[in-house]
């Protein structure tokens, strides 16, 4: 049976082309693509990983994703873990949160960049989002989470990794030596640790930069080098040559 790369996370975890197809986007932004690159070019960083690692793939990458979606996302995928699967968890900006919606049961995602909800005004949310940022009781609830899955991953024998786009929360974690090397890229860590500055700063590009399209998500550059440098991660992890 082959084993699963289960990736959870916000729109940073989102498959590459599947991100530029959705229609949130300006579809402009695949057009210009596809007038540069092949279909096959568009290749997410967790390809990387599961082509090298003959792993299927069970991409769970919301946009605008709070890190209660994530966690909940991985839950919802508990019965599809199995034995020497692995499982990456991205941990988005712990200022966002998610309420009900008024008219749907679905959940509606609050960012940092909304400047009002329905029912919320912008004091209001201006007081949430601050409460969110500076309370440790918030990054606090992450750790909680992790110890959750790391028991429930040590039970299978399945590995997990993590990494956050959030430097506030990175940073958080790594003065309270909550950092380890489950962690991708840990012998490269220091204070102030930034994923996305770590693989632009090795050759990746953004959206915005491939394409006249202000989009700050990797682009084709660094979804491959995200995916390349975390499968040496992995690999060498795992001691598989």
């Amino acid at each position: 049976m082959t084993n699963t790369l289960h990736s959870f996370g916000c729109s940073f975890s989102e498959h590459f082309l599947e991100r530029l197809e959705n229609s949130y986007l300006n579809h402009d932004v695949l057009n210009s693509y596809l007038e540069l690159y092949k279909r096959d070019d568009l290749k997410s960083w967790h390809e990387y990983i599961s082509n090298d690692l003959n792993l299927e793939l069970n991409i769970q990458g919301h946009s605008g994703g709070s890190n209660y979606q994530i966690f909940e996302s991985l839950c919802n995928s508990v019965d599809k873990f199995k034995e020497n699967d692995i499982i990456i968890v991205e941990w988005s900006y712990v200022n966002r949160f998610r309420l009900s919606g008024e008219d749907s049961e679905n959940w509606t995602p609050i960012l940092s960049n909304h400047s009002e909800h329905s029912f919320i005004d912008k004091e209001s949310l201006n007081k949430i989002l601050y409460l969110r940022e500076t309370k440790n009781q918030y990054k606090n609830e992450i750790i909680s989470y992790m110890n959750i899955i790391n028991s429930l991953c040590d039970s299978k024998n399945i590995k997990v990794f993590y990494w956050t786009i959030d430097h506030m929360l990175f940073n958080y974690f790594y003065d309270n030596n909550h950092i380890n090397d489950s962690w991708l890229f840990f012998d490269k860590h220091s204070s102030n640790f930034n994923y996305v500055e770590f693989i632009l700063n090795n050759g990746g590009l953004k959206i915005e930069d491939e394409v006249n399209h202000k989009d700050p998500h990797f682009g084709i550059a660094g979804n491959k080098i995200f995916g390349e440098l975390s499968n040496d991660y992995i690999k060498n992890y795992l001691k598989i040559s």
